[in-house]
């Protein structure tokens, strides 16, 4: 509280304007509420008497403060938990605003309003850059209903170069665009759901690609991994996806016992239930997703950065005349190497690559491929 438009009574024999100079305000000491003391007070600062003065209470309209909350509210108050109170009467609740900030007296309240709120990143630059290394995100000319170059995320696709280059091919784009290029242009357009729609994609599909991109992200900074397993090679079978943190070994084992079930005359009913002998073990089997009938294009489309895969063969006695034939994907950037490699060195008499960064072989061929290279890492998917 202070004292304000005090009228000093002053003897002009004893003042000299030139040495005494009297305030016109005097802030008065907390707690002092009683007016003939504060009288006396404001004679005691100065050695003045005074005819007469006004009193204003810290909380009157010319001590508040004017905050901004988001782009919505303009509130004035002395603090931020007084505006957060203001807000609470209001109805409003602190997970229903981004932000509080004070507003200086030289700013343009109008011109504060026409300001964006930045609205919060939900998928990061890191994510982008991880999901491009493990092929959850590719690069194509043409597909899932594109035309041109797109960006496919599980099943779907988008557009993201705008109109420039967009009808060159995969290989032209990328002499054209680095890796970090990629990364920045895909997470203008999915870093937010804001963002994706500015760029013409529905709040389902960037639903959809959010869920893959945070799932492929959380397991890969966690302590469990993310694996597949094909219950059998029969019509219905499925292919099933699963959380562990179970030993490789372990898993190979029961892979092994689940195979021999049927190799011995059993059945579906004989063979070991994973998640049971897992849990009695201490370790995690958590159901993730699954598929039926589809389960290399489902692995391609949606997990094609899980590369541990494990299956349960259940129709032993049926024999092909060729070897089964497994899928395996690597970086595209040595797609040449690869190309050059199987062309010329490798006695496999048939395309085998289904894609640029994809190759269909049997065991046979693909330990022959290794040898040649065995610097570059393959995923199988299949």
């Amino acid at each position: 509280m202070k004292a304000k438009n005090i009228q000093w009574d002053i003897d002009f024999d004893d003042f000299d304007p030139e040495v005494d100079e009297l305030p016109t305000e005097i802030e008065i000491p907390e707690g002092m509420t009683d007016e003939e003391e504060i009288s006396d007070y404001i004679s005691d600062q100065t050695g003045f008497c005074h005819k007469g003065f006004e009193l204003e209470d810290d909380d009157s309209e010319e001590n508040t403060k004017v905050f901004a909350v988001d782009v919505r509210y303009y509130i004035p108050a002395k603090d931020e938990e007084e505006v957060a109170q203001i807000l609470e009467d209001m109805g409003v609740t602190d997970n229903e605003y981004y932000s509080c900030y004070e507003i200086e007296e030289d700013e343009d309240l109008d011109d504060e309003a026409d300001k964006e709120v930045e609205e919060p990143e939900e998928i990061t630059k890191e994510m982008v850059r991880m999901a491009l290394e493990k092929l959850v995100i590719t690069i194509h000319n043409n597909t899932c209903g594109c035309t041109g170059i797109c960006c496919k995320i599980g099943d779907y696709a988008f557009y993201f170069l705008g109109n420039k280059d967009d009808q060159i091919s995969v290989e032209e784009y990328w002499q054209l665009y680095s890796k970090d290029m990629t990364v920045k242009m895909l997470h203008d357009v999915l870093k937010n759901a804001k963002a994706a729609e500015e760029e013409g994609l529905e709040e389902d599909e960037w639903e959809y690609y959010h869920t893959i991109l945070t799932q492929m992200y959380e397991i890969e900074k966690s302590e469990y991994r993310l694996v597949s397993l094909v219950d059998g090679t029969a019509m219905n079978d499925q292919t099933i996806i699963f959380k562990t943190n179970a030993p490789v070994e372990e898993l190979k084992e029961l892979e092994r016992v689940s195979c021999e079930v049927y190799l011995n005359g059993g059945d579906y009913d004989d063979v070991p239930i994973w998640e049971t002998v897992l849990n009695d073990k201490g370790y995690v089997f958590e159901y993730v997703d699954s598929s039926t009938n589809c389960g290399s294009e489902f692995l391609e489309h949606t997990y094609a950065y899980v590369t541990e895969h494990y299956i349960i063969e259940n129709q032993p006695d049926i024999k092909t005349a060729d070897a089964p034939k497994m899928k395996f994907v690597f970086d595209k950037d040595v797609y040449e190497i690869v190309r050059n490699v199987i062309t010329d060195l490798c006695e496999i008499e048939r395309d085998c690559f289904t894609a640029r960064n994809c190759i269909e072989v049997d065991q046979k061929e693909f330990d022959e491929i290794q040898d040649w290279l065995p610097e570059i890492q393959f995923n199988r998917i299949r």
